[in-house]
């Protein structure tokens, strides 16, 4: 038996490498199409930030508003310019990779947590360094998610009041951020109804039902709240990407509550107050913080009407299309190689079934190097996976103590509820490097449905799979710059060289 502290210093030491070498490869593309529209304005706001400028009161800011003072804050540590503003998102970059290869170590094991961290870490900010909102709330979700992991360990309350903390800094980031807050509700509403069993009452079921009436109507609001923002382009193809995983949780979350035993309504609310409560006491504490100045100086109206109500009026101006739902047939391929790996029981026939893939994987990139329409087809197997995951997630989870244990099945939820949720950040403008925002958030529900389906054996199917996106990244996403060129696919230049598009608007 190997020694402890052994696997252990190689864990370190594997996470160091992948910690090292994602980092600079981020540090080597830093400077890569700085000259964007983006990038000098947000430092020309944190300049006026610096000034004693308040934003949404002495300018209009598209933001929240906090991320103008990290900014501002970038500023003053690095430097009057507009590399600033990136080295704090590098910063946030190499505190992030440990958190996702924490997430993915409770989930597999050391190599492969480490291939899926590179991989994550490849496929999200060095695509396209810009200090967007929306990277930090990849960032806060993933805090916020290990954080919670840490509270399905240790049943500690302390953990949801940490995550809270993280979903209100993700919110002052950008609005977006609330739908990490929502993912955690639903988590928690999911955590009670498990807890049920250990409730101590007098009588062990109570006839009444108002609890799970009044939680059914809540849920079914928040259906209806996804339904609604989708407003005017309430199709096939935005109900499937946005509205289709928060409603199949609802729905997870409805069937599940009414087969729980039956407890009176304060026990209930006891129980489920004793979760959310911390949750959003902890999302209130940064922003009535950041509020603070607002409510004193009685500008926070101004604030609430450029922060929420004016987005959600202009909102259409911007919007760009996602792809078509039967794009999803493209995320077979790797849907197939999960059950293969969860049914395959035979050392020998895992070996072949290895090799294979391996074949397989060097032939199609052969493929997306060779033909960009056979490319386009590798983006959309991504692209369309996160509510394929989430409704398959969500099929695990209705089959009850069938599938994992009960901490399994915890992560499993907490997963596919982030990255169902959090993948609304695409909306209304769903152009490939908003995907890129989530990407690590749908390969950690991936990976929770490979730990659960694969019941404890190995995840040696998957590496394949994980080591061919990752190529496919490095040797066709970052040269062809999807987040001005869309996905052309036409070059094949270095992946490390810094390029210039004066003219060039982000979509």
């Amino acid at each position: 038996m190997p020694d402890t502290r052994s696997v252990t210093r190689g864990a370190q030491w594997l996470l160091l490498a992948v910690v090292a070498l994602s980092t600079l490869l981020l540090a080597l593309r830093l400077n890569v199409d700085a000259n964007f529209a983006d990038d000098p304005a947000q430092t020309h706001i944190a300049e006026r930030v610096l000034h004693g400028e308040r934003p949404h009161v002495d300018f209009q800011y598209g933001y929240t508003g906090g991320l103008a003072y990290l900014h501002a804050l970038s500023l003053r540590l690095f430097g009057d310019r507009v590399l600033s503003l990136r080295l704090m998102l590098l910063l946030f970059y190499v505190a992030w990779l440990p958190a996702f290869w924490y997430i993915a170590r409770r989930l597999s094991s050391t190599a492969a947590a480490s291939l899926l961290t590179l991989l994550a870490g490849v496929w999200s900010v060095p695509i396209f360094p810009s200090p967007m909102g929306s990277w930090y709330g990849l960032y806060f979700a993933t805090f916020g998610t290990a954080a919670l992991f840490r509270y399905i360990e240790t049943r500690r309350s302390r953990w949801v009041f940490l995550a809270g903390i993280l979903s209100g800094l993700s919110f002052l980031a950008k609005v977006s951020g609330l739908y990490f807050l929502v993912a955690a509700v639903l988590f928690l509403v999911f955590d009670e109804q498990n807890m049920q069993e250990e409730v101590r009452y007098r009588e062990r079921e109570a006839p009444e039902s108002t609890y799970s009436v009044l939680l059914t109507l809540v849920l079914v609001s928040l259906d209806v709240i996804l339904l609604l923002l989708l407003h005017s382009k309430a199709n096939i193809t935005e109900f499937y990407h946005f509205a289709f995983p928060g409603i199949a949780l609802s729905f997870l979350l409805i069937v599940r509550e009414w087969g729980v035993p039956r407890f009176p309504v304060p026990v209930r609310l006891w129980q489920i107050g004793g979760r959310l409560l911390p949750l959003l006491l902890g999302a209130l504490c940064p922003i009535v913080f950041f509020l603070a100045p607002y409510i004193a100086s009685g500008t926070l109206m101004k604030w609430f009407t450029e922060t929420l109500v004016m987005p959600a009026i202009t909102w259409s101006a911007a919007f760009h299309a996602a792809i078509h739902p039967v794009g999803a047939l493209c995320a077979i391929p790797p849907l197939a190689v999960l059950a293969i790996n969860a049914e395959l029981r035979s050392e020998n026939a895992r070996r072949l079934a290895f090799a294979a893939l391996c074949v397989l994987a060097a032939e199609a990139l052969n493929l997306a190097l060779s033909h960009p329409a056979f490319a386009r087809w590798v983006w959309v197997s991504a692209a369309t996976a996160i509510p394929v995951t989430t409704v398959i997630g969500v099929l695990l989870l209705l089959s009850g103590a069938k599938r994992g244990h009960a901490a399994e099945r915890s992560q499993l939820m907490l997963l596919i509820a982030v990255a169902g949720l959090c993948s609304v950040v695409q909306f209304p403008l769903s152009a490939p490097i908003y995907f890129c925002c989530v990407v690590p958030l749908g390969i950690l529900a991936f990976l929770g449905l490979a730990n659960i389906m694969g019941q404890g054996r190995p995840l040696l199917l998957l590496l394949p799979v994980a080591g061919f996106y990752l190529a496919f990244v490095l040797l066709l996403i970052m040269p062809n710059k999807i987040y001005s060129q869309g996905l052309t696919f036409r070059a094949t230049q270095g992946i490390l060289l810094p390029q210039t598009d004066v003219g060039v608007k982000r979509p």
